[in-house]
């Protein structure tokens, strides 16, 4: 992840410095892109929500949600998953039995009729960013500060997504049910 961090560093200081009055900054997977499912007037249902009201829109997907490492929800996922798994297997429990409890609990669909979803942190594979709060002060980090030796990876839009919510009052991070990208 340290290695994707560094690639999406790269693409968004080329932004900051190339355009420097730019309204919003989209972060694409390219194995989404590719994909023939995804449909611009998904894209385009971002834009319904006034953008003065969010920092980011995040996708999900038509079937199950996948990118559970990139998900945080205060109330319901607020930790990371496969660092939590990766702890617990160490005591001997079944590395299948935490999957069902602490993965695939969270990789349900998510229908497209209902309203924003507030995160703190999320992905899809794709993601919208208001850029008036894409400041030089956040990056993309994909190692833990403190982790261990045996397991420092660290989902690289966690940490951004942490720094941009400082600079962001009123403004949140939303899965958009309308915005499947594959």
């Amino acid at each position: 992840t340290a290695r994707i961090a560094s690639c999406r560093n790269n693409l968004l200081q080329q932004a900051r410095e190339e355009l420097p009055s730019f309204d919003y900054y989209f972060v694409l997977d390219v194995d989404v892109g590719a994909s023939s499912l995804f449909d611009v007037k998904d894209f385009v249902s971002n834009f319904i929500y006034p953008s003065s009201s969010w920092l980011a829109m995040t996708a999900t997907q038509r079937s199950e949600y996948y990118d559970i490492w990139a998900l945080r929800i205060k109330s319901i996922l607020p930790f990371d998953c496969w660092q939590r798994i990766s702890e617990l297997t160490w005591f001997f429990i079944d590395r299948s039995y935490l999957m069902k409890h602490l993965v695939n609990i969270h990789q349900k669909p998510i229908p497209r009729n209902i309203s924003l979803i507030e995160v703190e942190s999320a992905f899809g594979g794709a993601a919208l960013y208001n850029a008036k709060y894409l400041n030089g002060n956040c990056s993309y980090e994909g190692k833990h500060k403190y982790g261990t030796w045996w397991n420092d990876n660290k989902c690289e839009h966690v940490s951004f997504h942490e720094c941009l919510q400082q600079y962001a009052t009123e403004q949140k991070i939303y899965i958009n049910p309308q915005f499947q990208i594959c």
